[in-house]
């Protein structure tokens, strides 16, 4: 049995349903505790609303209004959810490094999940390669 249930909060209509609808849906029916996925604040707080327990800006720069967003963490749309909700927020979706994580928490993250950064080092080691052979110019 699971503690908390991470949904997809975002407009994207699965099965019929956008990610707040059918939040409102497993609230009314399993009330569990959710943790909603989302990419922008109006998704964050369509979710709030719907009954999300929490949201983390895991797909912020991953849904086509956001991908602008996706070389590194987007500390607007984390500051916006923080001020702006009465929920826990997650900062989540490209925190590779102490110092982004660091800067979440300064902004009001309730807490920061990493994960390429520490669970994939073929994807780590390929920043590497990528950004010395950008500064001695090879391809």
């Amino acid at each position: 049995m699971s503690d908390i249930v991470a949904i997809d909060g975002t407009f994207r209509k699965r099965e019929g349903l956008t990610g707040p609808e059918f939040i409102r849906e497993v609230k009314k029916r399993y009330g569990c505790l959710v943790l909603a996925d989302i990419a922008t604040y109006d998704e964050a707080k369509a979710c709030e609303e719907a009954g999300a327990d929490c949201v983390s800006t895991t797909l912020n720069g991953y849904t086509p209004d956001t991908m602008q967003y996706h070389d590194g963490p987007n500390y607007e749309v984390l500051k916006e959810c923080v001020n702006g909700l009465s929920i826990p927020v997650f900062a989540e979706g490209r925190y590779n490094t102490p110092s982004e994580a660091g800067e979440a928490m300064k902004l009001g993250a309730y807490a920061v999940i990493s994960g390429t950064a520490i669970t994939r080092p073929r994807v780590i080691t390929q920043w590497f390669v990528e950004e010395i052979n950008k500064v001695t110019n090879k391809k």
